[in-house]
């Protein structure tokens, strides 16, 4: 049940939908919501590693850090952790 709160308060408006909602908030004389930021996946791999990532095997850790120096942190390191997708995984 939590996944699927998650997924609603997560679910974007469609990019067709926005000149009706600026004419309800003009209508209605509201301002729109400000986007909350999201982290991206290189500030996300920062808390993994100093609260994970010390209590993996040293060979591990190395694996681990090895896979993101090379593969992910370049790939989908500025990506926002609300915009990834299977899609941009797969990229890998």
């Amino acid at each position: 049940m939590q996944n699927v709160r998650w997924a609603i308060r997560n679910v974007q408006p469609a990019p067709h939908s926005s000149p009706i909602l600026d004419a309800v908030n003009a209508a209605n004389q509201t301002t729109p919501p400000v986007p909350k930021t999201s982290l991206t996946l290189k500030i996300f791999i920062l808390e993994w590693r100093a609260q994970v990532a010390e209590g993996l095997k040293p060979s591990s850790r190395k694996s681990a850090e090895s896979h993101l120096r090379r593969h992910i942190v370049p790939l989908l390191g500025d990506c926002a952790l609300t915009e990834l997708t299977t899609k941009s995984i797969r990229v890998l």
